[in-house]
């Protein structure tokens, strides 16, 4: 038979265990030991982490797939792990630009040509790999396909 859906409870179960929480669920444990977090350690994590679920798992001591998890199941933590992570894209974005601004930085070319590459494509700065064939371009050999019935199969 088919899955079948919830009927919207899973987003309340979500809520919940990130009141309760996070993680703080019936699932079977295969460590020893136990590991509760609270939603606001929990946000406050995602917050520091950078928008790297490495980091969470380090400053919460639990396992990437558990972090995620936990990440998930709470909208508060989701939504402070994702602002972390735009901050870091601003960052990089500024440091960009910065290089771009400087045309004695020895990396600057570089940094206009991948400028122009990913924010310029509707202006044609794109990367496009043009192939060039030579020689002479032969006909493949026929193909032959036979299907037989099976023989005996008892039906007539």
């Amino acid at each position: 038979m088919g899955n079948k859906k919830n009927n919207g409870k899973g987003a309340a179960r979500r809520r919940e265990k990130c009141e309760t929480g996070a993680g703080a669920d019936r699932r079977k444990r295969t460590h020893a030991t136990k590991r509760t977090v609270g939603k606001e350690q929990l946000v406050e994590v995602c917050r520091r982490s950078n928008g790297i679920i490495s980091a969470v798992c380090a400053m919460l001591g639990v396992s990437w797939h558990t972090a995620e998890k936990y990440i998930k199941d709470c909208p508060e933590a989701a939504e402070a792990f994702q602002g972390a992570r735009e901050t870091v894209k601003d960052v990089a974005e500024s440091s960009l630009i910065r290089i771009i601004n400087d045309p004695k930085h020895p990396r600057h070319f570089d940094a206009v040509m991948f400028a122009l590459k990913t924010l310029a494509k509707d202006r044609g700065f794109t990367e496009r790999v043009e192939n060039e064939v030579s020689g002479e371009l032969k006909q493949p050999p026929p193909l032959n396909i036979v299907i037989e019935r099976p023989t005996g199969s008892g039906k007539k």
